[in-house]
């Protein structure tokens, strides 16, 4: 019988409910239902490891467009073809030196790498 597990494995399953915290359980709750904190963790796999999990570029934008619900692939699009005054205009408009001494390092680094025609 397949279906049948023994024991051991049966008692180390984790339940969603088991694994959060208590204030993350009430947000649960009122967000789904308290009927899905009774199913079982998701095991990891070679994609979905404890901590850490790593998308191909297109499951990136599928993930961007869910939760900001837009088109992702159009707005890539869109960027791609901005004119290129346009885009000289905005690098020369970002000004860093009004950021803080222990950020400025950083988000200049940041923003002088950045690049609107393909923004990642």
């Amino acid at each position: 019988m397949k279906w049948l597990k023994d024991r051991k494995r049966f008692l180390n399953e984790a339940k969603i409910g088991d694994v959060i915290l208590p204030r993350q359980k009430k947000e649960f709750i009122a967000k789904w239902g308290e009927k899905y904190l009774d199913y079982e963790e998701v095991s990891a796999t070679e994609n979905i490891d404890q901590g850490v999990w790593k998308l191909s570029e297109s499951d990136k934008r599928k993930v961007l467009g869910a939760f900001f619900s837009i088109n992702v692939d159009n707005l890539y699009d869109l960027f791609k073809d901005l004119p290129v005054k346009f885009i000289e205009l905005i690098k020369q408009s970002i000004d860093t030196t009004i950021l803080s001494d222990d950020t400025s390092n950083k988000f200049s680094n940041v923003l002088s790498n950045f690049d609107i025609n393909n923004p990642s």
